[in-house]
């Protein structure tokens, strides 16, 4: 069988245990099997196996990219946290562009991924990004429940030090 489809079988047949919900469609891409992560139109997110490889095919503001998450071989929860580490890392790129929709999109995607596969990392980075995009955007109200939800769950990862960053945000929102 072909090694591509083989993974994505093995990595579908592990989501659904360790991160269901997802917002994601199994689909074809390229003629490889794919997942189309639920994100608005005109941009795209598709995680590809392409030429034994995990890759993430982005369409956002600043363009395309393909970031390589990894061999086809993978665990798949190596790969989701590939996934996640890709999904995070373009939404922050982005969050001083011009044109911030494509970050705001990507958070929310992985603010769900995270919050389905009980990553409390990954969910703090989507709630800071979230929140940032709040201040941004003068929605005080947002941006501290987002600010504040970011520090909780970082508290719960365990990561001092991206909750003691998120602390100050909410209190240079709150001067």
């Amino acid at each position: 069988m072909n090694p591509e489809i083989v993974a994505a079988d093995a990595f579908a047949a592990w989501a659904p245990d360790g991160a269901a919900p997802l917002s994601w469609t199994r689909a074809t891409q390229l003629d490889q099997p794919a997942f189309v992560l639920d994100v608005d139109a005109p941009y795209s997110a598709v995680l590809v196996t392409q030429s034994d490889s995990w890759e993430l095919m982005l369409v956002t503001a600043r363009g395309s990219a393909r970031p390589f998450l990894g061999p086809i071989d993978d665990d798949p929860a190596v790969v989701f946290d590939s996934l996640l580490y890709a999904l995070y890392a373009r939404a922050q790129h982005e969050l001083e562009y011009r044109v911030r929709t494509a970050s705001v999109t990507l958070a929310r995607v992985l603010g769900t991924l995270a919050a389905s596969a009980n990553d409390a990392r990954y969910g703090g980075r989507a709630a800071l990004l979230l929140g940032l995009h709040a201040v941004k955007d003068e929605r005080r109200s947002d941006a501290a429940d987002k600010l504040a939800q970011a520090i909780t769950l970082f508290e719960a990862a365990r990561d001092v030090t991206a909750a003691d960053t998120a602390r100050e945000a909410l209190q240079l929102l709150r001067a």
